[in-house]
C-alpha cells in the first residue's frame, strides 16, 4: 500500500502542472474612441485601482501566467513605479510569470510598464518607446522633467534591463533624449554592441573600426528625441544582434497568445480574457490636462469675481474668489512660480480693483491694472516656462514656449467663459439661498395696493423709469432710496455721489441698474 502511494506521488511530481493563462487587456484605441476617450487610457490613480482589481481576480482564478495587454499614451511616473512593484510581487511572492503584449503602441509610462514585465510580446507594426519623463501642466502643455527625476528613471531602466536580459543602452535611449544610439558589429567583434555616440567614439574610434573591419549603423535616434522601437522596421530591428539585445516575441493577434506561450494551438478562450472597460466620461481628460479636477477651483474663482462685479455690495464674493484661486495655486505648486509670488500678485490685483470701486471714480488705471494682475497671477501659477530665471519662466522665448502660451490662453479663455456664464446664471437666483440672501438689503414688505411696479425676482419692486436718491456713493454699487424703500443698486459704470437723483434703467433679477439724472430730468 505504501509503495502504491509513493508511486502515485512520484507520477504526480513527474507530470508538469497545468498552466493557467489570464490576459488582462486594456481597452483598444477604437473602444476608447467609442467611449469618448480619444487619447487612450491614462496611467493614473484610477487605472492603478482598475489594474489591481483585475490582477487580484486573475490570481484568485489560479493564474500562473499573466499577460498585460498594454495600449496607452502614458501617464504618471509615480503610478508607473507602483505597478512595477506589483509586477515584481507577482513574480516573487506568487511565482507567476508576467508578460506584456503591445498590439499597437505603448509609449511613455506604458513603455516602462511593458518592459517591466520582463517578457515582451509585440504585434506586427507595434511601437514601444519614447519614455522621456515630462511634467504636465494645467494648460495641457508639458516640459521635460528635472534631471534628478531622469536619473531615477534611468536607474529603473537599468534594473529592468538586467532582470529582462535587455541591452541597457537601448533601454536608456528610450528614456534619455540626449543619447544617440549606434550599433557596432562585424569584423573580429563578437556579437553586436549598442553604444551611445560618446561611448562609440571612446571605445571604437574611426581608426580602430577600420583596422578591425567593424561596421557601424546608426544613429537610430537623434538628440532631443527618444528612441521608439517599431516592430518590423528596417533599420533597428533588422540590425544583426538586435533580437538578442532586445528579446521579444512577435504575435499577429491576441488569439495567437496561447500558442506563442506553449499552451496549445488554440484561440484564446473567454475565461482566459479579462477585458478592462474603457473609461467613461471626461475624468481622464481633465485629470491629464488640469490635474485632478483642480481647474474647478479656477472656474469658481472666475465666477466669484464676476459675481463680485455683478452684484451690489463689496467683499463677500471677492474674498471667496481669492480663496478659490489660492486653493488652485496650492494644487498647482511646482508647476509655475512660487505660491508666495502668485498669491501676492492676486491680492495686490484684488486691492487695486477694490480701490477703484471704493475710492477712485469710474474705471481707470487702478481697475485695469488690478484686473491684469489677477490674470497674471493665474498665468504665473500654471505656466512655468522652460528656464531657471524668473524672466525665462514667465516670458516666452522659444517656439515651445509660444506653443505653451497658446495652449494656456485657449484653456483660460474656455474656463473664463464657463465661469462667467455660470456666474451670470447663478446671480439671478442666489438671493433665494438663505445664507447668500443676507448680502442684500431687503426692502420693506409692501401691500398689493402700494405696488406701483413689477416684481424683480420677487425682491425689488421697482419699474424701469422709477426715480430715487443715492443713499450712499455708488462706485458702482451701493444703496438707494425709492418710494418703496431702500434697496441695493448698481450704476452703469459712472461714480454717483451720495444724494444724487437717480433713475432705474434696467431690472435684472436682484440687480437694479441706475443712471444719474439732473434736477431738470436731463
Amino acid at each position: 500500500m505504501h509503495r502504491f502511494l509513493l508511486l502515485l506521488l512520484l507520477l504526480a511530481a513527474l507530470v508538469p502542472a497545468q498552466e493557467v493563462l489570464r490576459v488582462i487587456a486594456m481597452p483598444t484605441p477604437d473602444e476608447c474612441a467609442e467611449a469618448g476617450q480619444t487619447g487612450g487610457v491614462v496611467i493614473d490613480e484610477d487605472f492603478l485601482g482598475v489594474w489591481r482589481r483585475y490582477r487580484d481576480k486573475a490570481v484568485a482564478q489560479g493564474a500562473t501566467i499573466i499577460v498585460l495587454e498594454i495600449t496607452t499614451p502614458g501617464g504618471r511616473l509615480d503610478t508607473t513605479f507602483r505597478i512595477l512593484e506589483d509586477l515584481e510581487e507577482l513574480r516573487r511572492a506568487q511565482n507567476i510569470r508576467t508578460f506584456s503584449y503591445v498590439p499597437y503602441d505603448a509609449t511613455s509610462a506604458g513603455a516602462i510598464i511593458a518592459l517591466g514585465c520582463r517578457e515582451l510580446i509585440m504585434g506586427v507594426g507595434a511601437s514601444i518607446g519614447n519614455a522621456i519623463p515630462i511634467q504636465l501642466k494645467g494648460t495641457g502643455s508639458f516640459r521635460e522633467a528635472p534631471r534628478k527625476l531622469m536619473t531615477e528613471v534611468l536607474k529603473t531602466m537599468d534594473r529592468i534591463a538586467t532582470a529582462g536580459d535587455f541591452d541597457p543602452e537601448i533601454l536608456r535611449a528610450i528614456v534619455d533624449p540626449d543619447i544617440e544610439l549606434y550599433a557596432v558589429f562585424g569584423g573580429n567583434n563578437s556579437g553586436t554592441r549598442f553604444l551611445s555616440a560618446e561611448a562609440l567614439d571612446r571605445e571604437y574610434p574611426p581608426n580602430i573600426r577600420e583596422q578591425q573591419g567593424l561596421r557601424v549603423r546608426g544613429p537610430f535616434v537623434s538628440k532631443s528625441s527618444a528612441l521608439t522601437i517599431i516592430q518590423g522596421s528596417d533599420r533597428l530591428t533588422s540590425t544583426p544582434g538586435f533580437q538578442e539585445a532586445f528579446p521579444h516575441k512577435t504575435c499577429g493577434s491576441r488569439d495567437e497568445l496561447p500558442k506563442l506561450l506553449g499552451l496549445g494551438d488554440r484561440p484564446l478562450s473567454d475565461d482566459e480574457l479579462l477585458r478592462m472597460q474603457p473609461p467613461k466620461g471626461l475624468g481622464y481628460f481633465f485629470g491629464l490636462w488640469f490635474g485632478d479636477w483642480s481647474f474647478l477651483l479656477l472656474v469658481a474663482g472666475v465666477a466669484f469675481f464676476v459675481m463680485e462685479l455683478k452684484t451690489p455690495g463689496l467683499g463677500v464674493f471677492g474674498v471667496m474668489g481669492i480663496l478659490s484661486l489660492v486653493g488652485f495655486f496650492a494644487v498647482q505648486q511646482g508647476e509655475g512660480m512660487p505660491m508666495t509670488f502668485t498669491v501676492g500678485m492676486l491680492i495686490l490685483g484684488f486691492f487695486l480693483l477694490l480701490a477703484e470701486f471704493v475710492i477712485i471714480p469710474g474705471f481707470g488705471v487702478a481697475g485695469v491694472s488690478g484686473f491684469l494682475l489677477i490674470i497674471f497671477s493665474i498665468y504665473a501659477a500654471t505656466v512655468g516656462l522652460e528656464g531657471d530665471s524668473t524672466s525665462e519662466r514667465l516670458i516666452p522665448d522659444s517656439d515651445n514656449d509660444w506653443l505653451t502660451l497658446k495652449s494656456w490662453t485657449t484653456a483660460f479663455l474656455g474656463i473664463a467663459v464657463v465661469g462667467t456664464v455660470g456666474a451670470l446664471t447663478f446671480a439671478k437666483t442666489m438671493h433665494r439661498i438663505p445664507f447668500l440672501s443676507r448680502a442684500f438689503v431687503k426692502p420693506p414688505v409692501l401691500d398689493a395696493a402700494q405696488a406701483t411696479g413689477v416684481s424683480a425676482a420677487g425682491r425689488v419692486q421697482v419699474v424701469v423709469g422709477a426715480r430715487g436718491t443715492a443713499e450712499t456713493d455708488l462706485r458702482p454699487s451701493g444703496h438707494a432710496v425709492f418710494p418703496q424703500g431702500s434697496i441695493d443698486v448698481v450704476s452703469e459704470g459712472d461714480w454717483i455721489r451720495q444724494g444724487s437723483l437717480i433713475e432705474v434703467s434696467a431690472v435684472d433679477g436682484v440687480r437694479v441698474v441706475v443712471v444719474p439724472v439732473s434736477e431738470t430730468g436731463a
